[in-house]
């Protein structure tokens, strides 16, 4: 310890009363420092004396009535292991004296050989050296805790280095398989290209269809065979709005060509659901009032449709698809049960559905049902009838949905466009679109102007605000980043203005948002980047 006007208090630990009084006197000749002596005659009344903690320093012979030997030092430095010790022997104990030094005392005295300098220089060597060990042995503790904080930040940085080059990896792999089947699409395409016949055939829509192909192919390639360009989301960003601009093109090209096919094969009319569920009904009562008869499974038929609900379609193909799918569900109750029979217009689209309470079916056995090259494949008699089912589904530009529990019941849903247009309910409804990217407010544009809507647009948070105060807008869809304002700072703007206009934030991290249960102030509904127009549709459709 430094030098300081303090006395140093040293504890004696010696069972010589007269080696005691001398030491004690020895140390009283001192001015400078001062010490101050507490004497103890055992080792068990010298460790009661320092739980007090208030000595610099012990003084200790080996040999005490109590304890002998290297376990009397051992028994002190245990107690203290802070404080300094001076051993204190006489000649026949100096080789114990030294092993003592060497086990952590600071220093040995042999006793009769002590003078006052000697005393004092001991002492305070003594406490300098201890002051020093722990020191270093406090510095230590300290950097051995850096290194195993530094090894673990560095582990965890590894550990998210290792699981980047996993997702790379996979994304990779994706893309490859992409690719894999954009080329056999594409050869496929070509194929049909070479076979369709000059004039009134549709080869300018497959021309299209070649096309977009072809660019989605490229886009897809950029990506996969530059890795670096993975790591970019802006980069990726642009490809995969590429190949969205690409699919919206083949789409409409689709579109022409099932409308050159199918006029002259089927009898499109505008069909009302309440008419066909009623015929269907009127089909399947007798037969389930026979099957009930004939100890079969009991079955109730309940129908639910939505007023004013049309479809543009072949009746008697879109009244056979739905009878199969009743027979199906009548199939699946093996006692008693319900299968519901129903029609509702959801956006632009309408929705017919068959559901049952019966036995369900498998993800195994679902997956299959809805590819149509395998849903014929399967055994039992839900699968009867999906070669027709997914046949008249493609005829109306259709899609297929199933839901099913296993033993809780089974919900199959056909979605078609609408007979009625749906610009008709849209075209008074005004949407402002905010982005900063010119290709996302393009393809938006036309997904909302297709669907009726009147759309304006603006390339920032600034921008988007200044149009909304001096419009009259029904909802608004924003980007989240974006220079100037943010989406975040537009929807509170937005909602401080107008709070019953809804807002829909448009972000490439809507999925772990969703997740995360995150919606920023001011936003009625968060929806993921990149979008599709039927998911869009059902967004703007949420705030009819």
């Amino acid at each position: 310890m430094p030098l300081t006007n303090r006395p140093i208090r040293i504890l004696l630990i010696e069972d010589n009363q007269e080696h005691a009084e001398l030491l004690e006197r020895l140390l009283g000749f001192s001015e400078f420092p001062k010490f101050s002596v507490a004497i103890a005659g055992t080792l068990a009344d010298g460790l009661a004396k320092l739980e007090g903690g208030l000595e610099d320093l012990v003084l200790l012979d080996l040999k005490l009535p109590d304890s002998t030997g290297a376990g009397t030092f051992h028994a002190v430095n245990s107690a203290v292991p802070a404080l300094p010790i001076v051993v204190l022997s006489g000649i026949g104990d100096v080789t114990t004296a030294i092993e003592m030094v060497q086990a952590g005392a600071q220093d040995y005295l042999v006793k009769g050989h002590v003078d006052t300098h000697l005393l004092m220089r001991s002492i305070q060597y003594a406490i300098e050296r201890k002051r020093a060990q722990v020191a270093v042995q406090s510095s230590n503790a300290e950097l051995e805790s850096r290194v195993n904080g530094r090894t673990a930040d560095l582990t965890a940085v590894n550990e998210r280095l290792q699981q980047e080059v996993a997702d790379r990896r996979h994304a990779e792999e994706q893309l490859l398989k992409s690719n894999r089947q954009l080329t056999v699409a594409l050869a496929e395409l070509r194929s049909a290209q070479r076979s369709q016949a000059a004039g009134d055939r549709p080869g300018a829509p497959v021309r299209e269809l070649d096309e977009v192909f072809r660019r989605i192919q490229q886009n897809g390639e950029l990506v996969l065979r530059a890795p670096a360009t993975l790591a970019n989301p802006i980069k990726v960003g642009e490809h995969l709005q590429q190949i969205l601009s690409a699919v919206e093109t083949g789409r409409k090209a689709l579109r022409r060509t099932r409308e050159m096919t199918e006029v002259s094969v089927e009898s499109v009319e505008t069909v009302a659901a309440d008419a066909l569920v009623d015929s269907v009904m009127a089909v399947m009562k007798p037969k389930i009032r026979e099957q009930g008869k004939a100890e079969g499974p009991k079955v109730s038929l309940v129908k639910q449709v939505d007023k004013g609900v049309e479809i543009e379609g072949d009746p008697v193909h879109l009244r056979d698809m739905l009878a199969q799918l009743v027979v199906n569900s009548i199939s699946a109750i093996p006692r008693r049960g319900k299968v519901m029979l129903g029609a509702r217009q959801q956006g632009s689209e309408v929705i017919l559905f068959v559901q049952d309470d019966g036995l369900g079916i498998t993800e195994a056995a679902r997956q299959r049902l809805l590819n149509p090259s395998a849903a014929g494949a399967g055994t039992g008699d839900r699968t009867t009838g999906y070669a027709l089912i997914h046949e008249v589904v493609a005829r109306h530009r259709g899609r297929l949905e199933i839901e099913s529990r296993k033993g809780i019941g089974t919900t199959v849903r056909v979605i078609f466009p609408s007979g009625k247009p749906a610009s008709a309910d849209n075209a008074r409804r005004r949407v402002l679109v905010v982005d900063d990217d010119p290709m996302i407010r393009e393809v938006i544009t036309a997904y909302l102007a297709e669907d009726g809507y009147t759309v304006e647009v603006a390339g920032n948070g600034r921008e988007g605000l200044e149009k909304f105060c001096a419009g009259d807008f029904d909802i608004v869809l924003t980007d989240r980043s974006m220079p100037e304002m943010d989406g975040d700072q537009l929807a509170r703007e937005v909602k401080k203005r107008k709070p019953a206009v809804p807002v829909i934030l448009l972000t490439g991290h809507g999925e772990s948002m969703l997740a995360e249960g995150e919606r920023p102030a001011g936003v009625d509904l968060v929806m993921s980047k990149p979008f599709t127009m039927s998911g869009l549709q059902k967004a703007l459709a949420k705030f009819r």
